[in-house]
């Protein structure tokens, strides 16, 4: 899934760097103990084999008993704080393994990517077990990272004490924004700000991105179709966000105790505010139909059918389920225009940038943004890629498309910029930041 990508690009180029990575992952043959529906793409680890690294896949029990009853799944989702139990049937296997290896290989740090937030609890353990520095790096925020809400404020008072005692412990600790810094800033005061450092998510970079200097988009009338294409996942659920929106009294159960730090509108972080300016412009204009494709590649939720279905668009929309990293790409670089999104912070800024954006931003093509002010805004923004669309006014939105089918459009990348989000320059300043940790 999406969170591989970041860690098997490191990999990728450490070597080049002088760090040597022994990577401790999920035996394949376990995947289904831990994961009930899972993917796999074969193609990746070939990608990488010319790469200088170590790869230990590490056997995990089944995670199902501890589900295996009502009070036992209650007891091991509500009391949780981790968001997942992997830790738990995969802490000893994979300890012992390390422990095992420590004999014979002269470790130098410790570095852990998260989530699974669970996997922080086993590297302090293996840090402190072999007197390593620590270098936690995290894909996402953890404390802020609430498409549900917690349990009740206790459940987010004990993620918060969690999240800082990891943090004490580490020597440095990565974002992947510099909003998700600020925000921990916020958090937690005591942590010395030059423990953090922002290195974000990239593309891949073993054949340089030939970015053009100018895109040129021809009008809708000019091509057989105008195909605008979403690739991954939403982090979205309908449920969870009318938990979030009815007032708490009104709640039932113990919903009426969930705690949300802050309102994230994941509505926001779904395709509706597009598909909804599209069926404007269908309205006005039906003979668009022949025209427009709205293809989805990822997981086809049955929430994002029913929305199609609602807002009339299933004649023009196509999903294409999961695919391979390769064919992905390519779907990319046959789509007119990509499409992206981000969640809504009420009164703040959201600190998410998805991993698909660095992709996007090779391809040559516009992006047509349906964003709300954060970190996803704040890094297309300065690309000249971004065609820039206000979720929260809908004939607005649709207007622009019209005159972007009507007329096409033209766009002046900004290459320099591009290019800083080269995955071996951000492997660079990892190597940098384990070094320097190592040294001290």
């Amino acid at each position: 899934m999406g969170g591989v990508f970041r860690p098997m690009e490191f990999v990728r180029y450490l070597g080049d760097n002088n760090v040597r990575p022994h990577v401790y992952c999920l035996a394949p043959d376990c995947y289904s103990n831990v994961y009930g529906d899972f993917k796999t793409d074969e193609g990746l680890l070939k990608e990488i084999s010319s790469s200088d690294f170590v790869l230990s896949p590490i056997r995990i029990d089944p995670i199902w008993p501890m589900y295996s009853t009502k009070i036992k799944r209650f007891l091991n989702i509500y009391f949780n704080t981790y968001r997942g139990n992997e830790y738990k049937v995969w802490e000893k296997h994979l300890i012992d393994k390390v422990i095992q290896d420590s004999k014979e290989v002269s470790f130098k740090c410790v570095f852990v990517t998260a989530p699974p937030f669970g996997m922080l609890k086993i590297a302090e353990k293996v840090a402190k077990m072999l007197k390593l520095p620590l270098v936690i790096d995290m894909r996402d925020a953890w404390a802020y990272w609430n498409t549900n809400g917690y349990g009740t404020y206790f459940h987010y008072l004990s993620t918060i004490g969690k999240e800082k005692r990891f943090f004490k412990s580490a020597d440095k600790i990565i974002a992947t924004t510099d909003q998700t810094i600020a925000d921990w800033n916020y958090l937690h005061p005591e942590i010395p700000k030059d423990k953090f450092i922002c290195i974000p998510n990239g593309y891949y970079a073993e054949k340089p991105a030939h970015i053009v200097e100018r895109i040129s988009i021809k009008p809708i009338k000019d091509v057989e179709h105008f195909k605008i294409v979403y690739v991954g996942s939403f982090y979205y659920s309908p449920d969870a966000r009318q938990n979030m929106l009815t007032p708490r009294m009104k709640r039932k159960g113990v919903r009426k105790l969930q705690f949300y730090p802050r309102k994230q509108d994941w509505l926001y972080r779904s395709p509706w505010f597009f598909l909804k300016a599209i069926a404007v412009v269908l309205q006005t204009n039906p003979s668009l139909r022949e025209k427009v494709r709205i293809v989805f590649a990822g997981r086809n939720e049955s929430w994002l059918q029913d929305m199609i279905a609602d807002l009339g668009l299933t004649d023009v929309t196509i999903h294409k389920g999961f695919l391979s990293h390769d064919k992905a790409l390519q779907l990319q670089k046959d789509a007119d225009a990509l499409l992206i999104t981000s969640a809504k912070v009420e009164g703040g800024r959201d600190c998410f940038v998805a991993g698909k954006t660095f992709e996007y931003i090779t391809m040559n093509k516009p992006i047509f943004s349906f964003l709300t002010e954060g970190s996803q805004k704040d890094i297309l923004k300065p690309t000249g890629l971004s065609v820039e669309f206000d979720p929260d006014n809908i004939k607005q939105s649709a207007s622009k498309l019209m005159e972007i089918f009507e007329d096409g459009i033209e766009l002046n990348p900004s290459i320099s910029y591009i290019h800083q989000f080269n995955r071996k320059e951000l492997t660079q300043k990892l190597a940098e930041t384990i070094h320097t940790v190592i040294d001290n």
